[in-house]
């Protein structure tokens, strides 16, 4: 049996998908240069992060790179996001089904307000705020 060489014809039969970039932001610099505006936050997102992990998609890609769903404890009024002008009801909506995340001095509210914060200073750069991905490089 003979193996045939590569034909250049077979582009033809093939249809190719565009390939993404990635846009990743180093956790830790990204931490630290909230900390002044929301002390604490670097220690309770570590500290969230290095839990069970409450969710699929925090799982790191290749132990490196992890998405974190900055949606994942809901929305509240602090913050001037664009996605509260655009859907105001959200608020209601989150209040109703996860009252405990916005009950004040509780630690699902203090990540609320954490990731929320992370959504709004990144607002512009944030291509899917359910996978805001960042490096966790050592």
């Amino acid at each position: 049996m003979k193996i045939k060489k590569f034909d250049e014809s077979i582009d033809s039969e093939i249809d190719k998908v565009k390939g993404f970039d990635i846009t990743y932001f180093e956790l830790f610099p990204l931490l630290k240069g909230l900390e002044k505006a929301r002390p604490g936050i670097k220690k309770r997102v570590w500290d969230f992060l290095c839990e069970d992990h409450y969710d699929d998609r925090f799982e790191p890609i290749q132990g490196r790179i992890l998405n974190i769903n900055l949606f994942y404890f809901g929305v509240g009024d602090e913050y001037e996001l664009e996605y509260i002008k655009k859907y105001p009801k959200e608020i209601e909506h989150w209040k109703k089904i996860h009252p405990e995340n916005f009950i004040k001095d509780s630690k699902e509210f203090e990540l609320r307000l954490d990731f929320n914060f992370i959504w709004y200073i990144y607002e512009k750069e944030i291509k899917d705020v359910e996978a805001f991905p960042v490096l966790i490089d050592w």
